[in-house]
């Protein structure tokens, strides 16, 4: 897999009716803009963000593993449910894959899980290993010592 941008064409065809409405009712009212495409650029700049705090690597570009467009959608869908007033966007179910992408995104930065390597490597992100300061589990038992 490798690094893509996300679109907002690609997330409105992960859109609900009910959330695709809910844009169009925005649209309609005089002076509103779209929400959706700010919303996208946070979100993916937010995942940019914990995978730079990884100490990752960044591709070029507002780009980010393909690997992550569920977890993207997941939050954006989030997000706009937040940013447009109405209570039935957020659903119990929105609220667990929000929770969920944020799992995915804490397990990223605190343990640099990313499945795919940046491939063309942005110079301006690029982030030196630091030593690791989480405290170790160091253990003084016969198995941890290999028997010495």
């Amino acid at each position: 897999m490798a690094w893509v941008t996300l679109s907002v064409d690609r997330v409105k065809t992960r859109l609900t009716a009910m959330e695709s409405t809910a844009i169009q009712s925005v649209l309609t009212d005089a002076g509103d803009v779209d929400p959706l495409p700010d919303i996208v650029t946070q979100v993916v700049l937010e995942i940019r963000g914990y995978i730079s705090g990884s100490g990752r690597k960044l591709n070029v570009g507002i780009t980010i593993p393909e690997s992550l467009i569920n977890c993207a959608i997941s939050r954006i869908r989030y997000e706009l449910a937040n940013a447009i007033p109405s209570a039935s966007l957020m659903t119990p179910e929105r609220i667990r894959e929000n929770d969920a992408a944020h799992e995915l995104l804490k397990m990223i930065k605190l343990e640099g899980f990313i499945p795919e390597s940046a491939t063309d490597v942005d110079p301006q992100h690029v982030h030196y290993n630091m030593p690791d300061s989480r405290p170790k589990d160091l253990k003084y038992d016969q198995a941890a010592q290999n028997g010495l």
